[in-house]
C-alpha cells in the first residue's frame, strides 16, 4: 500500500481567498456565486463556518526518482486572524483537519501555514492524536529553511552580491526558521542584527552566535530600523499583518520574505528597481509527465511552485521515511536540512525562479535589479 500525504492549508486573507477559489472545492461553485454577489469579508465568515473539508485528491503522484504516493488537499476553514480572536475554536479547526485526513487514509500529514504555529510546530497535535498513531506529522520548517537559504544563495550569486562585506537582518529570528537561518547566515556575514519583538542579551541564539560562532551581532527589537540598516533581510514571522513598508528598507538591498501571509506589500514595489525582494522557501516543481490534474495545475501555479512546507511532507512520503521530521522549535539542525534537500532534488524539485507574490519576474525585470544593484 503506498503513503498518502496530506496538506493541510487554509487561505491567507481575503484577497487570496478571491483569487483561489478553486482551493475551495467541493464549495468553489457556490463560493464564486456568492463573491460576485456579495462583500468579501461577508463570503469569508460563511466559509470560516464551513466544516473541514478535502479540496484536492491525486492519486499515483510518481516522481523523477519514480516513487509513487497518493496527495490529499484538506482545507482547514479559517483565517490567521482567527487565531488570534479565538485560539481554542482555531485550534479544534487543526486537530479536526488532521483527524480529517487521518480518515481518508493519509499517514504523512503537512501541517501548513498557521496550523502549525498555533500547535507550536505540531507539537501539541502530536500530543493529542497519540505518539503510537502510524502517521508522520511535520510542519515542513526543515525543507522550508533549506530552500529559503538556497533561494538567498542564488540571489547572492545572481547579484554578485558580497555577503561576507554585509550586514545581514533577520525579522522573527526566534521563530523555528529564523533561528536556524540565523545561525547559517551569521556564519557567512559581517555582521547581523536579530529582531524579535522580546529579545533580549540573555536569549541563547544572540548568546550562541555571539560566543560559539564569534560573530559581530546586534538586538534590534524595532523591525523597521532593523531593515533599514540591512543589506541582505530575511524576513519570517507570523504577522496577520505586514510589519515591514517599502520605505523602511535599505536602497540596493536584498530582501527574502518567507512569511506567509507575505510580510512586505506589493503597494509602492512593483513600479521601482533599487530593492530586490523575492518570495522565500518556494520550490520549483516538475512537470510530472504522468500527472495532468487541473487541480494539481492550479494549486502549484502551472507547475512552477509549491511551498517548502508542502515539499517537505511530499518528500517524506516518497521517501517512506517514518518520522516527524519538524517537529517542535529549535530542532532543525544543518545536517537534516543538507539531508532533506538532497532527497527533493533528487525527486526533482529545487529552488523556485524568483517571484514576488507568486508572480515571476521576467528576464528584463531581472537585468534591471541587476544593474540598479551594482550601485550598491
Amino acid at each position: 500500500m503506498r503513503n498518502k500525504v496530506a496538506f493541510i492549508i487554509h487561505p491567507l486573507n481575503v484577497l487570496d481567498f478571491r483569487l483561489k477559489k478553486f482551493l475551495y472545492s467541493p464549495y468553489e461553485k457556490q463560493i464564486d456565486w456568492l463573491l460576485q454577489k456579495l462583500s468579501p469579508v461577508f463570503v469569508k465568515n460563511v466559509f470560516s463556518s464551513l466544516p473541514v473539508h478535502s479540496f484536492m485528491e491525486i492519486k499515483g503522484f510518481k516522481s523523477l526518482k519514480g516513487s509513487v504516493v497518493d496527495i490529499l488537499g484538506v482545507m482547514c476553514p479559517m483565517f490567521p486572524d482567527e487565531i488570534v480572536r479565538n485560539k481554542k475554536k482555531a485550534y479544534e479547526k487543526i486537530k479536526a483537519s488532521v483527524l480529517h485526513a487521518i480518515g481518508k487514509g493519509a499517514n504523512v500529514i503537512v501541517l501548513a501555514g498557521f496550523t502549525s504555529i498555533l500547535g507550536n510546530q505540531g507539537e501539541e497535535i502530536r500530543e493529542d492524536i497519540g505518539k503510537k498513531r502510524e502517521v508522520v506529522i511535520t510542519s515542513g520548517n526543515t525543507l522550508t529553511s533549506a530552500i529559503c537559504l538556497k533561494g538567498i544563495e542564488r540571489a547572492v550569486k545572481e547579484f554578485e552580491f558580497d555577503i561576507q562585506s554585509q550586514t545581514v537582518a533577520i525579522v522573527g529570528a526566534t521563530g523555528d526558521i529564523g533561528s536556524v537561518c540565523a545561525k547559517i547566515l551569521a556564519s557567512k556575514s559581517k555582521r547581523i542584527i536579530l529582531s524579535s519583538r522580546n529579545l533580549n542579551v540573555d536569549n541563547q541564539l544572540y548568546n550562541e552566535i555571539k560566543n560559539n560562532l564569534n560573530r559581530n551581532v546586534t538586538i534590534e527589537n524595532d523591525v523597521r530600523l532593523a531593515v533599514s540598516n540591512a543589506d541582505l533581510v530575511l524576513v519570517t514571522t507570523s504577522s496577520v499583518f505586514p510589519l515591514i513598508s517599502f520605505s523602511d528598507l535599505k536602497k540596493n538591498s536584498i530582501i527574502c520574505d518567507v512569511s506567509l501571509p507575505y510580510n512586505i506589500s506589493k503597494k509602492d514595489y512593483e513600479s521601482q528597481n533599487s530593492i530586490f525582494v523575492f518570495d522565500g522557501g518556494k520550490a520549483r516543481v516538475p512537470n510530472i509527465a504522468n500527472l495532468n490534474s487541473k487541480k494539481w495545475i492550479d494549486f502549484t501555479n502551472n507547475f512552477h511552485s509549491i511551498p517548502g512546507c508542502l515539499l517537505e511532507g511530499l518528500i517524506l512520503a516518497l521517501e517512506n521515511m517514518k518520522e516527524d521530521f519538524s517537529l517542535g522549535r529549535g530542532n532543525i539542525t544543518q545536517e537534516k536540512i543538507d539531508l532533506i534537500y538532497r532527497l527533493a532534488v533528487e525527486h526533482g524539485f529545487d529552488v523556485s525562479e524568483f517571484a514576488f507574490h507568486e508572480r515571476f519576474y521576467s528576464k528584463n525585470e531581472m537585468f534591471l535589479f541587476k544593474e540598479t544593484l551594482k550601485e550598491r
